[in-house]
C-alpha cells in the first residue's frame, strides 16, 4: 500500500519536485475467512433413437452435499496434529467459517483419513522391520476402558535424525492426547489416531508441509515418505 506525498509545500507552497526518500512498515494479518460452496450440475437428454444420455458428476463428488478435502483436512489437522478435542473443532470450524458441522461428522472424517493412511503406515513398518538397527518405546495406553499398550519405533535412515530419545519423543504426543480425552471409547477411534500420528510423525521428520499433505490425502494423492535404499 503506497501512501504519497503531496504535491506541495504546505510551509511555502512551493512544488515537491526533489530526490524522495522511502520508508517502508509491513503489517501481517490474516484475510477474511469464507466457506466456499461449489455447485455441481449435471444434465440428461434423450436422443431421438431413444438412447437417454447423461453427464457425469466428478468421481469426488458423492452424496448431494458433503465436505471437500480442505476442511476434512483441517478437522483432522486439529484433532489429530494439534490434539484439539472433537467437539471444539466444531465449534472452531463454526465460528471461524460459519460451517455447521457435527462431532459424528469430524469422527467420521478421522477415521477416513486413518483409512486413507494405513498402507502408506504399513510401508513404514516394513521399513523400520528391513532396517539394521531401530529404536523403541512403548506406553501403556486405555482404550474403551482397558489398558492396551503404545508402541512406538524410528530408524537410523540418514534422512530422519536419530537419537536415544527420538522412540520416546515420538510417543509424547499421545500422551497428551491421553490426558485430554481420557481414553480412547473405541479400539477403531485409538487405531485411526495412531495411523495419522505415524505417518504425520514420519513426514515431518522429512520436511512435507502437514497441512497440505493431508489435503492431497483426502485428495486420494497420499504423500509417500522416502526409505533408505
Amino acid at each position: 500500500m503506497d501512501h504519497p506525498l503531496p504535491s506541495i509545500c504546505d510551509a511555502c507552497g512551493a512544488t515537491l519536485n526533489g530526490d524522495i526518500s522511502t520508508e517502508t512498515r509491513q503489517v501481517f494479518d490474516l484475510p477474511p475467512v469464507a466457506l466456499e460452496v461449489t455447485e455441481h450440475h449435471i444434465h440428461r437428454t434423450r436422443c431421438a433413437c431413444g438412447k437417454l444420455h447423461r453427464s457425469e458428476f466428478p468421481s469426488d463428488v458423492v452424496a448431494s452435499v458433503h465436505y471437500g478435502s480442505g476442511v476434512k483436512a483441517l478437522a483432522v489437522y486439529l484433532t489429530q496434529r494439534h490434539m484439539l478435542p472433537v467437539a471444539r473443532t466444531a465449534q472452531l470450524l463454526s465460528d471461524l467459517y460459519g460451517l455447521p458441522i457435527s462431532r459424528g461428522t469430524i469422527q467420521t472424517m478421522i477415521g477416513e483419513a486413518g483409512t486413507l493412511l494405513a498402507p502408506t503406515v504399513a510401508d513404514i513398518a516394513d521399513a523400520i522391520a528391513r532396517s539394521d538397527v531401530a529404536g523403541a518405546d512403548e506406553s501403556g495406553y486405555r482404550v474403551a476402558g482397558q489398558l492396551n499398550w503404545l508402541h512406538t519405533a524410528v530408524t537410523t535412515d540418514p534422512r530422519v535424525p536419530f537419537s536415544n530419545n527420538l522412540a520416546e519423543q515420538a510417543i509424547r504426543m499421545p500422551k497428551v492426547k491421553h490426558k485430554i480425552a481420557g481414553c480412547f471409547r473405541t479400539f477403531s477411534g485409538a487405531q485411526a489416531f495412531c495411523t495419522i500420528r505415524s505417518c504425520l510423525a514420519t513426514i515431518q521428520k522429512q520436511h512435507f508441509d502437514i497441512f497440505p499433505s493431508l489435503v492431497q490425502a483426502f485428495q486420494g494423492n497420499v504423500p509417500q515418505p522416502r526409505f533408505a535404499g
